[in-house]
């Protein structure tokens, strides 16, 4: 797919970034969590890995929780992405039923947990059951439920886009921006949100429909901040799946003006997220309080994925080659 050029838009947040003070034993953990799982197989997927920078996102996503918490949403974060890159980029990742098995064995280490090694399961299965075992600890029942659910969404969400790829289907914008809030991963990670603060949203809190709609919106920016710093990179892979390439598909947009129109939907979906902060009801003390740092959390993430959308080189030129994408060894994992 030919990409023009193009002038990116600069964004800016009015929310104030912060970086973990634990963000340096994240980075030398975070590779060394890795290579323990055998999760990287080449040289050149160790360093597309550390270029990633995959623990600064979450320094700067959860930047006030404990050293051992960010510990759990680094691998967390890192992990993702490693499998995220296996459903967009590597061959293993175009063979429809194999990944189909793939997720199956994965929801079934989380719905009933078990050890997993490398040998017998694959890298990323033995991974996933190590980080649930330690995600697990740190969750109510209800929580690791709606974990699990959550998960659930995602990987459907990926074999959809799979099953998309493979029958050159095209979604209309509003499949995508519905599916797109799935894929994108953010809604596991809200609820690390929850699981940090140590104590859950209650119910009345967690499905009031303005609180609801605020997790919608920070979504929205999370995925299309990166459909704008992803699309050569999607586009060299002819992957359809973003939002700036469906606009200029669909809406026979110019490049620049889908890319314009996707950096006005972000701005706009921010001054909903503020306007809809200073609506929300009030609750008892102390949920107000778990809500106010629940709405923290939120705001701390969308800055984040800014600031490390720039750092990272994860959407360099360097980074737009799918052969490099041979990272997790999936042959056991998905039969």
């Amino acid at each position: 797919m030919y990409i023009a050029s193009y002038v990116q838009p600069k964004l800016s947040f009015p929310f104030e970034g912060e970086i973990n003070p634990h963000a340096d034993i994240a980075e030398r953990h975070s590779m060394d969590w890795v290579r323990h799982f055998d999760l990287l197989k080449t040289s050149s997927a160790f360093k597309k890995f550390d270029a990633g920078k995959f623990w600064l996102f979450s320094a700067m996503a959860y930047p006030t929780i404990s050293q051992e918490d960010l510990l759990l949403t680094s691998d967390w974060m890192g992990w993702l992405f490693i499998q995220d890159d296996h459903f967009d980029e590597s061959r293993v990742g175009r063979q429809t039923r194999r990944m189909q098995s793939y997720v199956e064995a994965a929801l079934s280490h989380l719905r009933q947990p078990r050890l997993a090694t490398v040998r017998e399961d694959g890298a990323l299965l033995a991974s996933l059951s190590e980080l649930w075992q330690r995600l697990r600890i740190r969750m109510d029942t209800d929580l690791a439920a709606r974990f699990i659910m959550s998960f659930e969404s995602y990987t459907t969400g990926c074999l959809w886009e799979l099953e998309n790829r493979a029958y050159g289907y095209i979604p209309t914008e509003n499949e995508y921006i519905a599916i797109r809030r799935d894929t994108s991963g953010f809604r596991p990670c809200a609820l690390m949100i929850e699981m940090t603060m140590g104590e859950s949203l209650p119910p009345l809190a967690r499905e009031h429909p303005i609180v609801r709609r605020m997790q919608d919106l920070t979504n929205d920016v999370l995925s299309w901040t990166n459909d704008l710093f992803s699309v050569e990179k999607e586009a060299k892979r002819k992957d359809i799946h973003n939002l700036v390439i469906i606009l200029h598909h669909n809406n026979n947009m110019t490049l620049q003006e889908a890319i314009d129109t996707v950096a006005m939907r972000i701005d706009n979906a921010v001054q909903q997220f503020i306007e809809l902060e200073t609506a929300l009801p009030i609750f008892t003390p102390e949920t107000n309080t778990l809500v106010t740092r629940y709405v923290a959390g939120l705001k701390s993430w969308m800055s984040a994925n800014l600031a490390w959308s720039i750092m990272t080189g994860r959407y360099g030129r360097a980074q737009t080659q799918a052969d490099d994408a041979q990272d997790a060894d999936l042959d056991t994992a998905a039969g």
